[in-house]
């Protein structure tokens, strides 16, 4: 006898799932005073040497027991294909590589603000590869209407690396915001400032007040002597 089976699977705890698929035998007409099955000991069942699973392993177990309906008593036996998931596989395969990704995108934090072109580009290719990685993982999987664990994890990953893009962006307002602040504050000072004369002994001016910019502070107001 040959069959050709289904086994019905649940994808939310994807990849740490276990699918137990039940294969159950029995006979709709001879009660069991008639006819009893019986596993054929100490070999139920023969697996070829040369199956192997690539991405699951997979456990065999078996029983017999009867039941009662209606129309009395029938022997059953049953045989259960359990697949485990090795997570070995996800790891290298989905895990590491998104932390690693998630892990260069935080290194934008350690570059300077003024750099625009180096964050923004590091940010962005990063979130161009998880959105990548999770298409990848997605097509290994059968098409489901539901959320599952690697896709909350990716997700996960995705917002910690536009959280990166986003912290640049508030850093950049408040330096915006601060710079704005301190270039009114020298135009008021500017303002109020009276023109010193030239000092025939020491020879030196003050000129009005004048500000400038550096690398890694936002405006300063200064003093300038010539």
């Amino acid at each position: 006898m040959a069959s050709i089976v289904s086994c019905p699977m649940d994808f939310h705890k994807h990849p740490k799932e276990t699918f137990n698929c039940r294969l159950k035998f029995r006979s709709y007409t001879y009660p069991l005073t008639k006819v009893i099955y019986k596993w054929h000991i100490p070999t139920p069942i023969a697996l070829h040497p040369r199956l192997k699973l690539s991405k699951h392993k997979l456990d065999i177990s078996y029983q017999s027991f009867n039941i009662s309906t209606f129309e009395g008593y029938f022997s059953i036996i049953q045989v259960t294909f359990t697949f485990k998931e090795m997570i070995a596989n996800k790891l290298f395969h989905v895990y590491l590589p998104s932390f690693i990704i998630v892990f260069l995108s935080w290194l934008s934090f350690w570059i300077s603000s003024d750099t625009l072109p180096a964050r923004v580009a590091l940010c962005v290719m990063c979130l161009l590869a998880i959105s990548a990685q999770s298409v990848g993982v997605r097509q290994e999987l059968p098409r489901v209407s539901y959320i599952t664990l690697v896709d909350i994890w990716l997700l996960g990953c995705l917002m910690f690396i536009f959280g990166s893009l986003f912290e640049y962006t508030i850093v950049k307002y408040i330096e915006a915001v601060h710079e704005k602040h301190l270039k009114d504050i020298c135009d008021k000072n500017d303002s109020q400032t009276p023109k010193i004369q030239e000092n025939n002994e020491n020879n030196v001016s003050l000129t009005n007040s004048t500000y400038y910019t550096t690398p890694y502070y936002p405006l300063v107001c200064s003093l300038v002597f010539d």
